[in-house]
């Protein structure tokens, strides 16, 4: 997206581009709830919509913004980088489920990782190999 695009016009083109993809993950998704019609469902469908619309966007959201924004300031945007940030934002799940050693030696593959991969072992308090 160059600088003098619309605001707002790589989110637009995001949905349309996999706009079927995301109805017909929410269809599926909530399906199996609406398919009969009684009051039992009906709530059961309304509380699973607003923890599965929270998920959905307060990951998505991020994602979509910051990887923008990296890719019009650099041009860059690298599938270690969305990795990056899931990382720090479930730090604390990866550190008590023993994931993150699984992580880094995944990352570690790659030159264009080392700087990322650097910046994650000092967040979490990781030694570096070198």
């Amino acid at each position: 997206m160059g600088h003098g695009s619309a605001p707002f016009s790589g989110i637009i083109k995001d949905i349309q581009g996999r706009g079927s993809c995301y109805k017909q993950d929410w269809i599926g998704g909530l399906h199996t709830v609406v398919r009969e019609r009684s009051n039992q469902n009906l709530f059961l469908f309304f509380r699973i919509l607003a923890p599965t619309m929270y998920v959905f966007f307060a990951s998505a959201l991020p994602v979509i913004a910051f990887g923008e924004q990296l890719s019009k300031d650099t041009g860059l945007y690298f599938f270690d980088h969305s990795v990056a940030s899931q990382l720090a934002q479930q730090k604390e799940f990866n550190l008590k489920n023993g994931k993150m050693e699984e992580v880094f030696m995944q990352m570690d593959k790659g030159n264009k990782t080392d700087s990322v991969n650097k910046e994650l072992k000092k967040l979490f308090g990781l030694t570096s190999k070198e």
